[in-house]
């Protein structure tokens, strides 16, 4: 047979489809131990016995760009394409963000609840110039040993050098998101009583020894938990499993409805950050939470393997849209019951 005839023969068949492949994390036995032990304990409400109210936070970084490529860009034959024109394309503008977001809700996940922004912060720090500086016009930017923001990397503790800053976590935390989340739950706060559990992956600037120390201190003092993820875990991350990824297509669209091909400078690329940031619904992120425990039971029962992200075990769909509803603030259940933990 030809090489034609074998093909619609096999296009023909019965369950014949197309996919896309996908690249699955490989995990060593101590890292599905270490899967199927953190979605346990999610599973198992952090091991608090008793009927509780629960602030699930969780916390991440991420790039976004001045020019995203599309892969299906679209035109006609007689229609120039699009062409981007940049110094190099390693060299596009770029600025990191960090997000913390949260889900308020009663006994379970399952019962629906509130989700918070609490806060989207720029990733700069201040650098010395080496030298004076002057744009194409001649007019001086910044004098020699003057201080400028830059955006840079995040680290847990360290602030760098003057030539290559860093964003330090833990500073951070000290005197933006601690006194925020206690903000939340202090006696007449909008969720008192409700018990915080921050939740992080084990990027290298989470796992400095300095920042690890600092916020198990405070979270021990405070009676919150702090309960980082398992290696290779992106999607028991409600900011890598949803968040992120939404972000990053308004993020592009906005992108391109303002400046059209321009290659936006990082000014320009936090603006419309924030305002995606500002303007994503609460529901999206309260459903991700809801996606993210239904996850770790896929985990659970899989003994920690990861296969099911490929579609080789089940599916990565939960059928969250069809349990809940949306709201301004979160979602709640469609059919109104209220779960009970077990």
């Amino acid at each position: 047979c030809s090489y034609s005839t074998i093909q619609r023969w096999v296009v023909s068949r019965e369950g014949y489809r197309m996919y896309t492949e996908k690249v699955v994390p490989l995990l060593s036995k101590t890292q599905k131990e270490k899967h199927f032990t953190f979605a346990k304990r999610v599973l198992d409400n952090w091991g608090v016995e008793k009927s509780k109210k629960f602030l699930w936070i969780h916390y991440d970084e991420k790039w976004f760009w001045g020019m995203l490529f599309r892969k299906t860009a679209k035109t006609f034959d007689d229609l120039p394409k699009s062409v981007v024109r940049a110094y190099h394309k390693n060299h596009i503008s770029k600025t990191m963000g960090i997000a913390f977001v949260a889900f308020a809700f009663d006994d379970t996940v399952e019962n629906g609840g509130t989700a918070i922004k609490v806060r989207f912060e720029r990733a700069q720090s201040n650098k010395i110039a080496r030298r004076k500086t002057r744009n194409k016009e001649g007019k001086v930017l910044r004098e020699r040993n003057q201080e400028y923001l830059v955006d840079c990397n995040v680290t847990g503790s360290s602030n760098g050098t003057a030539r290559d800053p860093k964003f330090p976590l833990m500073p951070l935390f000290e005197k933006c998101i601690f006194p925020a989340i206690n903000e939340l739950v202090k006696e007449g706060g909008k969720f008192e009583g409700y018990l915080p559990i921050i939740q992080g992956d084990n990027a290298g600037p989470h796992e400095d020894a300095k920042f690890k120390n600092y916020v198990n201190k405070e979270c021990e003092e405070k009676g919150w938990l702090w309960e980082p993820q398992g290696p290779q875990m992106p999607h028991m991350n409600v900011l890598d499993l949803a968040v992120f990824p939404a972000m990053s297509r308004r993020h592009s669209h906005l992108c391109r409805a303002k400046n059209g091909m321009k290659v936006l400078k990082e000014d320009d690329i936090w603006d419309c950050a924030q305002t995606v940031w500002e303007e994503l619904p609460s529901s999206k992120i309260a459903n991700a939470f809801v996606h993210a425990k239904r996850i770790a039971e896929k985990i659970v029962a899989s003994k920690g393997d990861n296969g099911f992200l490929a579609g080789i075990k089940g599916q990565l769909s939960a059928g969250v849209r069809n349990d809940f509803m949306e709201t301004d603030f979160g979602n709640k259940r469609r059919d109104g019951i209220k779960m009970e933990f077990e």
